[in-house]
């Protein structure tokens, strides 16, 4: 997969756009976030198969069908020949996976490369990248 050449603006508009947009079910939960960055810095739609297709945590628990949000993004990855990195080699705009109390959850490398950014309640959060425990690299 291939970044187009302007990807860091991409992802910076992207970004701006959704800074203050609520997690919602299908729209801007961890895993449409994480597609949807990657849509905007490659144009590859990871989410074509599903977006959409669920609105409830009922809907987004028969997406992950018997595995979790890390298991959905390794089958993506596999699909799509996305290689998995080690999490100290992961890079901005990279995709990871964070360890949360709650749930683990996709987020995106932000453009310092010191945090990640994830949809949350009210708005996209930076997360310490000290929270990452999976990375795929975009």
């Amino acid at each position: 997969m291939k970044r187009f050449d302007t990807w860091p603006t991409q992802l910076e508009r992207f970004i701006e756009l959704r800074r203050e947009t609520p997690f919602v079910w299908g729209r801007n939960d961890c895993t449409s976030f994480a597609c949807d960055a990657v849509l905007a810095m490659t144009g590859v739609d990871l989410a074509a198969d599903f977006r959409e297709t669920y609105h409830d945590v009922k809907g987004a628990l028969r997406l992950l069908g018997d595995g979790d949000v890390g298991d959905l993004a390794s089958r993506i990855a596999l699909v799509n020949d996305i290689k998995e990195v080690p999490v100290a080699y992961a890079r901005r705009g990279d995709v990871v996976l964070i360890n949360q109390p709650e749930l683990p959850a996709l987020g995106i490398v932000s453009l310092s490369g010191e945090d990640i950014w994830a949809p949350g309640e009210k708005q996209i959060e930076k997360l310490p990248l000290s929270l990452a425990v999976r990375a795929w690299r975009i």
